[in-house]
């Protein structure tokens, strides 16, 4: 799913991650983006 992130303004992937920690599972929500200049993909974190 493409969204606009609000903190840096780039349009970017939605993406979640789960993870599992003695037995309860957290969700972290982040956006992956590509950054024209230098030519890289950031992750920006949104949280749990």
């Amino acid at each position: 799913m493409q969204i606009i992130y609000i903190k840096c303004g780039k349009r970017g992937t939605l993406n979640i991650k789960r993870t599992v920690s003695k037995g309860h599972t957290c969700e972290y929500y982040y956006t992956q983006h590509f950054d024209s200049e230098t030519r890289k993909r950031t992750c920006c974190y949104l949280g749990k």
